[in-house]
């Protein structure tokens, strides 16, 4: 019932706390409740890069691609995590 406001209220906090594992994980489960598996994989893909889950965080990422085949800005974010993750795999 309230999962608008949920979503609009989280993605409006994450504005200015980027780093904050608990918001994303949130946004991640009122995405997964309201349906939206796209949305709710990069949220999840945020909240893993932030706890170090590099593996989990680019399979989630990856799966966003495949959704966001045509939102560009979403797609883009996806896409940054997973070269991201790379690059840091190629210097160790």
């Amino acid at each position: 019932k309230y999962l608008d406001a949920v979503i609009l209220n989280l993605n409006q906090a994450l504005q200015y706390e980027r780093q904050s594992v608990n918001a994303w994980q949130l946004l991640a489960t009122a995405y997964k409740r309201d349906k939206d598996e796209g949305f709710f994989r990069l949220a999840q893909a945020e909240a893993d890069l932030l706890t170090y889950d590099l593996s989990k965080s680019k399979f989630n990422a990856k799966k966003a691609i495949e959704i966001f085949k045509d939102e560009k800005k979403a797609c883009q974010r996806c896409e940054d995590i997973v070269d991201f993750i790379e690059q840091q795999s190629a210097t160790k």
